[in-house]
């Protein structure tokens, strides 16, 4: 596999670098620094290739001796923190023939240094152990024609609207510094990288090989693995004579990593693909147990009364509704009656708002309200309860002004003592002028009952109050009394939304209470109930 290596560094003289130093490491020549004093000699004899100095069109011939050139670059960079050089190391592959490893070098500082203006000093190393590579030194300072060294950098004065340089409080010209060139723009080292690999791989597909380098990161390729660390060549050549090194066991560890990673995402993707296969096999068996089902009910009647609808088209809405009504009570008497409360509660009413379009109102009406009708067939109403929790009008504890308030039949028989207090608390309070126990009269018994929806069963229905009072001011209450385990059931919380409409929109003050708040606390004194309380 071709080895992506490309490494591009800054030769600085803050940090001790030499220019001269450096082309005398990649060369193997043996050179004088004039900035130092000193001579700079690396043996590199076995692994050099090749060394050369590649000059664009307007640099000094002179220039072509690498002594003379790193020197001067020396020379004209007189910071103690100045940039010298840039310098690039960069990897042959080894699939392809040594012997084309200048004409690539070649052709790359041709055509991304030399053709800009940059004088580029490369050199072929190659020691035989699998690790062919190119050391590149390139200046940082553009030349004129002439071929003499110009700035970095150059000062620009800022300028205001008008077009007037703009003076400080110091009284010096406001400016900033502007680059000669824009060789040190990050932008380049993907430019370069890009073209290496581009040259690298249109070689080795000339060679016939099938691999291929990418010098971009394993992110940017959307590769989801670990990059391994490069060992360089101290850490290279211990690892090749069997000893383990730091960097070594790093790379080894990322190896298994991402075999590891590998094998979890190949069983993930197995995973997909059977989860992928079932829900495809799942739509199948959906889709032919739709063609076979039997049509339902409410889709023959939705086809039934659209088609009504069409032979009705010319008829006036009145007409229309009308006989849609008279279809639908007939629908209702061809069904078996267990399926009335499913046609009245479910059906019919998804029929009729598509075939309509229905607008929601609300509106009050006042009606008189019978609290106890006649008995038709008898001359009283049954009822059973326990004997302690029945009252009468002869009642020895009650007034006869307490029983002139209260007693509309001659007997209450009340579902429980909270109840039962309850009624002694209203009919002995002086803050009462009447009060009756309603809740033991239902339907053809009474009017006075609440509608409300049902949560459980998802019809209307009614409840009867427990008690309704005439306050001595002149208000109404409706008072409930629950048991404790009841009070938060969701049919209760009903009942008592729907009863607090009803009041709100009558003027009359609803309350439900809870058994215990009944039997411990005078709910119209509020005071403890054993200083009230008259129960026998």
């Amino acid at each position: 596999m071709p080895c992506p290596h490309f490494k591009i560094t800054i030769v600085k003289r803050s940090q001790g670098q030499s220019a001269v130093a450096g082309a005398a490491y990649q060369s193997g020549e043996r050179l004088f620094s004039e900035y130092d004093q000193k001579t700079k000699f690396y043996n590199k004899k076995k692994e050099l290739v090749r060394a050369e100095i590649m000059l664009p069109s307007h640099a000094s011939p002179g220039f072509a001796d690498r002594a003379t050139l790193w020197n001067a670059v020396e020379a004209v960079e007189n910071q103690w923190n100045s940039q010298l050089a840039r310098r690039i190391v960069q990897a042959f592959p080894v699939e392809v023939p040594k012997e084309q490893y200048f004409s690539m070098i070649k052709e790359f500082c041709q055509e991304q240094f030399v053709s800009k203006g940059m004088i580029a000093d490369f050199a072929i190393h190659d020691k035989g152990d699998g690790n062919p590579h190119a050391h590149i030194l390139l200046t940082l300072r553009a030349m004129d024609e002439h071929g003499r060294w110009l700035p970095k950098a150059r000062k620009v004065y800022d300028l205001d609207e008008n077009g007037e340089r703009i003076r400080l409080p110091s009284g010096n010209w406001k400016c900033h510094k502007e680059n000669t060139v824009d060789w040190n723009d990050q932008k380049y080292a993907e430019v370069w990288r890009h073209s290496w690999e581009t040259i690298t791989n249109r070689y080795l597909e000339a060679a016939g090989r099938p691999e291929r380098v990418a010098l971009r990161s394993f992110e940017r390729q959307g590769i989801q693995q670990i990059p391994t660390v490069h060992l360089g060549p101290a850490a290279h050549q211990m690892e090749k004579r069997g000893v383990e090194t730091f960097l070594g066991n790093l790379n080894r560890d990322i190896r298994a990593a991402n075999s590891l990673m590998q094998s979890i995402r190949s069983a993930i993707r197995g995973l997909q693909r059977w989860i992928a296969d079932l829900n495809e096999k799942k739509q199948l068996l959906l889709d032919a147990l739709e063609k076979a089902k039997e049509p339902m009910l409410s889709d023959l009647l939705v086809d039934y009364f659209n088609l009504r609808n069409e032979q009705r088209s010319d008829w006036s809405g009145k007409a229309k509704l009308k006989c849609t009504v008279r279809d639908f009570e007939e629908v209702k008497q061809a069904v078996d009656y267990r399926y009335n409360a499913v046609l009245d509660d479910i059906i019919i009413p998804t029929i009729f708002h598509a075939l309509f379009d229905v607008t929601a109102i609300q509106k009050t009406e006042d009606r008189d309200v019978v609290l106890l009708r006649e008995p038709k067939d008898a001359a009283y109403y049954e009822f059973s309860a326990k004997d302690d929790l029945v009252i009468t009008n002869k009642y020895p504890g009650f007034t006869p002004d307490e029983v002139l308030k209260s007693f509309h039949a001659d007997t209450y028989c009340f579902d429980s003592l909270p109840e039962k207090e309850c009624f002694f608390q209203y009919i002995k309070s002086d803050k009462v002028q009447e009060v009756y126990f309603t809740g033991m009269f239902t339907s053809n018994q009474g009017d006075l009952s609440v509608y409300y929806y049902d949560p459980e069963s998802g019809r209307i229905r009614q409840y009867y109050p427990d008690f309704l009072a005439k306050m001595k001011d002149g208000t109404y209450q409706l008072i409930e009394v629950k048991g404790d385990n009841k009070i938060d059931d969701v049919v209760v919380q009903a009942k008592k939304e729907a009863a607090l409409e009803m009041a709100a929109a009558s003027g009359i003050k609803y309350e439900m209470y809870a058994g215990s708040t009944i039997m411990k606390t005078h709910i119209l004194e509020d005071l403890p109930v054993h200083q009230t309380s008259l129960l026998p």
